[in-house]
């Protein structure tokens, strides 16, 4: 017997799908600004294109760089994935366990390119960065919120079974229903 299918914003699969979707938006908005000219701020051998690109083109969004990348392709898949498998009720664990690796990479991918340029003079780390950031903690919540509502039926569950399993009867009233159930012989049945 199938459930009644729920609101697709009352799952954590709604929102995750949402969520993806807006993190692949978040890829093309600016991840870098410029704020001023780069005089009198020492630059490494790196990043130096980054201050010249930026001094010529204006703002980069996250595809400039190989961070966005993999953070892009990991909110397809995992849109993807959520798309093919919202029927499943209830839902699989590795399902669940694949969406909090998924956050876990977007928010390590963003982590890692926030901590590399949030330091440098002339550069300002823009909005997108931190919407994908966002994002990337929004998914671990919503594979927490799953995993929640796994843990909540299975206590329903057992719950509901509880009146069906033995109850346990302490050793004495044992004993005593024992010799009451043992009943000596009759005198008619010996003589057979």
């Amino acid at each position: 017997m199938d459930r009644p299918r729920k609101n697709f914003f009352t799952t954590p699969s709604g929102w995750a799908m949402i969520f993806c979707v807006v993190g692949v938006c978040a890829l093309f908005f600016p991840w870098l600004t410029p704020t001023g000219t780069f005089g009198g701020f020492k630059l490494e051998h790196g990043d130096v294109g980054w201050a010249l690109q930026l001094q010529q083109k204006g703002s980069q969004n996250a595809l400039a760089s190989w961070h966005g990348i993999p953070t892009g392709i990991v909110f397809v898949l995992l849109f993807l994935l959520m798309v093919a498998t919202s029927p499943l009720n209830p839902v699989p664990l590795w399902r669940t366990l694949v969406l909090l690796v998924g956050g876990f990479l977007v928010v390590l991918f963003t982590s890692m390119f926030i901590g590399r340029f949030a330091g440098i003079g002339g550069i300002a780390v823009a909005g997108g960065a931190y919407a994908a950031l966002g994002l990337g903690f929004g998914l671990l919540f919503l594979g927490a919120m799953e995993i929640r509502g796994m843990l909540i039926q299975r206590a329903e569950t057992a719950r509901h079974f509880a009146p069906l399993a033995p109850q346990i009867i302490p050793e004495r009233e044992m004993d005593e229903k024992l010799r009451e159930s043992i009943k000596p012989a009759d005198e008619n049945e010996r003589g057979m």
